[in-house]
């Protein structure tokens, strides 16, 4: 077991606990999961069980033990999240246990969609449907058994939706989004180069469009209260490097490109200062801003173009993978 976590908020040896049920192949699939965080990785293991309608018995299947390097890969590979196309990004509302929880929701139409809590991006509900020929090959659900607590005592309640626009002089830089109980957002020029600061209250989440302008991904550093972090964006993932300043690996941020989108999102799940640095340079930036009220069904849907991008592949149905034993 490593012993220090990659993401400071996520604790070495957490363990959340998911079900995932639904149809593959004719056949009526259930999976108990536990996914435990060793600090590097989520590890997945879990039991199988397969029902045949023809020959009306259950079968207990194989599930190899997988790793993941977060929980939104997680969700993208296991609970079948990148066969999504053309999805549109929601901020909303999950209610729990008589509570609403700042959520993020993915969803294409009413048959494939996920909601993540928004303070620490875990996957909470979700489902997909996935036909070829006019045949349902896989129609499957999933939700997180037990909440954890650092989600149940975070924050709770109704926030905000802050739309940006960086523009340099007459040339527009590119859209991006926060989302927030409060925060105070200025765009600035240091040392020649792109500067988002954001003070925050509880959580602040950063979406930048780069489909709007690619040189969003070119990420130089960003500073947490001033200490710096390293990472690097390549248009498809999201690689950390380091943090110089005492040598630990530790991270109080995660970030990630949501699938087939554009958007990469940033995510600092306490109060405090971050300042995206970027590796461009600017002359005279300057934001325009505006906000809405984030709650009590007022669902506001992300208001970037998305490109969309057509998948080609043969799908393999993961959780008809894991039941044949297969890695």
């Amino acid at each position: 077991m490593i012993k220090e976590s990659i993401f400071l908020f996520l604790a070495v040896g957490m363990v959340m606990p998911y079900l995932l049920s639904g149809t593959a192949n004719g056949e009526y699939v259930v999976v108990n999961l536990n996914s435990t965080w060793d600090g590097k990785h989520v590890v997945l293991t879990g039991k199988v069980n397969v029902y045949n309608p023809i020959l009306n018995k259950t079968f207990p299947g194989g599930f190899n033990k997988t790793t993941y390097s977060s929980y939104f890969t997680l969700w993208c590979s296991e609970f079948s999240g990148a066969y999504i196309e053309y999805p549109e990004v929601q901020f909303t509302t999950y209610s729990y246990q008589g509570e609403d929880l700042p959520a993020l929701k993915i969803y294409n139409g009413s048959n494939e969609y996920a909601y993540f809590d928004l303070q620490y991006m875990i996957p909470l509900q979700g489902k997909m449907f996935v036909s070829q020929g006019g045949q349902v090959i896989l129609n499957n659900t999933f939700y997180l058994k037990q909440v954890p607590s650092m989600i149940k005592n975070g924050y709770q309640g109704d926030y905000k939706e802050y739309s940006g626009k960086i523009e340099n002089g007459s040339h527009s830089i590119g859209n991006f989004l926060v989302a927030s109980p409060n925060a105070k957002i200025r765009v600035s020029n240091v040392n020649n180069y792109l500067e988002v600061s954001i003070v925050d209250k509880h959580f602040a989440v950063l979406v930048l469009n780069t489909t709007s302008n690619a040189e969003l991904s070119e990420i130089a550093e960003v500073d947490i209260n001033g200490s710096p972090y390293y990472i690097a964006p390549n248009g498809v993932e999201v690689n950390y490097i380091s943090h110089t300043a005492s040598g630990n690996v530790s991270f109080p941020f995660q970030a990630f490109y949501v699938s087939h989108t554009g958007l990469l999102l940033i995510d600092y799940p306490y109060s405090g200062n971050m300042t995206v640095v970027f590796g461009f340079k600017v002359n005279n930036p300057t934001e325009s801003l505006s906000s809405s009220l984030v709650g009590n069904n007022q669902l506001q849907i992300l208001y970037f173009v998305i490109i969309p991008i057509i998948i080609i592949t043969i799908l393999l149905l993961l959780i008809y993978r894991h039941k044949h034993g297969k890695h």
